[in-house]
C-alpha cells in the first residue's frame, strides 16, 4: 500500500523492529560464488537407514571439501565459537563409500561432540542453528552408522569454518575489522510501506558484494578479499504517491580488512 507524503514535505522517521539474530536465507558457499548442489534430489523420498546399504555424506552439497559459514563476535579470539549462518545443509545419500553395516538404523553426524545431527532416513536437513562451532580453523565432520558392528564404516567430510558478521539497522554506524576470506551478513528491515536500496559496497576490491535484494527486507553479503577499507551503505524511503523527497534513513558501517 503507498501512502500520502505528510503535509510540508516532512516525513516522520520510522521505528524499526529489530532484528536479534541473522535470518537471511544464504550460506557462505554462495559468498564464495560456488553454487551448492542439491543433495539426494534424484532418489525418492523417505527412505529410511538401514542395515547392509551404502552411503555419502554432505555438508553444504560438498562431500569432500566444504565451507561453513558461522556468525560470530569481532574481533575474533583464540578458541571462539559461534552459530551457524542460517541457510546451510548437511545431507545423507543412498549410495557411495560409507557402509551402515549390519545393525545401523541411524547415521549421526558429528561436527564437534556437543554439536551432531541425526539422520534415521537419507534427506537433506537445515544445519540447526543451536549448534556451537568454531569460528575459525578447519576440522572433520563424521556421518558415523548407530548402532555400530564390525562392518560398518563412517564417512567424513573436511570443512574449513569461515566466521561471517551479521548486522542490521540497528548496527549502523559501527566499524568492524574483518581479515581476508571472512564475511559480513547484511539485513535491513522495516514496515511493509518502507523500502530499502539493496546495500552495497563502496570498494570492490576490498569487500565483493555477493548477493543483495532491495525492499522492505534488504539483504546482501559480502566477503573480504583485499587489504583496505570499505563502507557498507543502503537507504531508506517512504512509499509515497507522489514520490516522497529523498531518503529519511541511512544505513553505514565502515569495514577494515586487516590481511
Amino acid at each position: 500500500m503507498r501512502r500520502s507524503c505528510p503535509s510540508g514535505g516532512e516525513v516522520p522517521r520510522l521505528g524499526f523492529r529489530l532484528l536479534g539474530a541473522v535470518t537471511a536465507a544464504v550460506t557462505l558457499i554462495s559468498m564464495l560464488g560456488v553454487t551448492v548442489s542439491g543433495v539426494a534430489s534424484g532418489q525418492p523420498a523417505n527412505i529410511l537407514v538401514g542395515p547392509k546399504e551404502h552411503f555419502t555424506a554432505q555438508v553444504n552439497g560438498h562431500s569432500k571439501r566444504a565451507v561453513v559459514a558461522v556468525v560470530c563476535s569481532m574481533p575474533l579470539q583464540t578458541g571462539e565459537t559461534g552459530y551457524p549462518l542460517a541457510g546451510q545443509s548437511v545431507g545423507l545419500e543412498l549410495g557411495g563409500a560409507g557402509r551402515t553395516g549390519s545393525l545401523a538404523t541411524s547415521i549421526v553426524t558429528t561436527f564437534t561432540p556437543t554439536a551432531t545431527v541425526t539422520f534415521t532416513q537419507y534427506e537433506t536437513q537445515s544445519l540447526p542453528s543451536t549448534l556451537v562451532l568454531p569460528c575459525a580453523g578447519s576440522g572433520t565432520v563424521t556421518f558415523a552408522p548407530e548402532p555400530t558392528s564390525s562392518t560398518a564404516r563412517s564417512a567424513s567430510v573436511t570443512v574449513t569454518y569461515a566466521s561471517v558478521i551479521s548486522v542490521t539497522q540497528a548496527d549502523s554506524g559501527n566499524s568492524y575489522t574483518l581479515n581476508k576470506g571472512e564475511g559480513l551478513a547484511v539485513e535491513l528491515s522495516g514496515s511493509s510501506d518502507f523500502t530499502w536500496t539493496e546495500p552495497t559496497s563502496s570498494k570492490q576490491a576490498v569487500l565483493r558484494r555477493t548477493s543483495g535484494s532491495s525492499g522492505a527486507t534488504a539483504t546482501a553479503t559480502f566477503i573480504a578479499i583485499g587489504v583496505g577499507k570499505a563502507q557498507v551503505t543502503a537507504f531508506g524511503t517512504v512509499n509515497c504517491s507522489p514520490p516522497c523527497p529523498g531518503p529519511i534513513e541511512l544505513f553505514q558501517v565502515n569495514i577494515t580488512v586487516a590481511r
